[in-house]
């Protein structure tokens, strides 16, 4: 049985090697990825960068993916700042959780909600961090049948982020 469990480990280890990865990010903050994720840097949408599967396992009709805003809140706190994005998220979405945390030595706050749409209900994860007057929104966006299997990698990317 030892021996079974000897090799299951072994398998599990060069597994989790196989895949690659990258780092992104400017002089103000870094993020890490797998190199099984697509890394867009058009500036669509207003975003700093997006972050999505290069082939999603399953046919879907919205693909999940993480990307980044900036949004200049002045001399607000973060704490201030936090609540008035959960403020403007309360008005077209229903809350699951909104909480503060440290990680990366960064304080910052989760909000965690979900939203309706045609093709389903999504799920989205937003984590705040300011630096300066910037308060940096990194969204994890999925749809709701898919989000279990996609959140450990998905929420292991948005712990990677780091403030310069």
């Amino acid at each position: 049985m030892k021996f079974l469990a000897t090799i299951f480990s072994i398998f599990i280890f060069i597994s989790c090697q196989h895949e690659k990865q990258h780092i992104f990010g400017n002089k103000n903050y870094s993020i890490t990825y797998a190199s099984n994720l697509n890394l867009d840097k058009s500036g669509k949408d207003n975003t700093e960068f997006i972050l999505n599967p290069k082939k999603p396992k399953r046919d879907r009709k919205y693909i999940e993916n993480i990307n980044m805003v900036t949004r200049d809140f002045g001399n607000l706190s973060l704490a201030k700042a936090a609540q008035q994005l959960k403020d403007e998220i309360d008005l077209v979405a229903v809350i699951t959780d909104f909480n503060e945390f440290e990680r990366n030595a960064l304080n910052g706050y989760r909000l965690e909600f979900k939203v309706i749409f045609d093709e389903g209900m999504r799920k989205y994860i937003q984590d705040y961090y300011k630096k300066g007057n910037q308060v940096y929104i990194l969204t994890l966006a999925s749809q709701e049948d898919v989000y279990s299997e996609i959140y450990p990698e998905m929420n292991g990317v948005l712990e990677s982020f780091q403030l310069k």
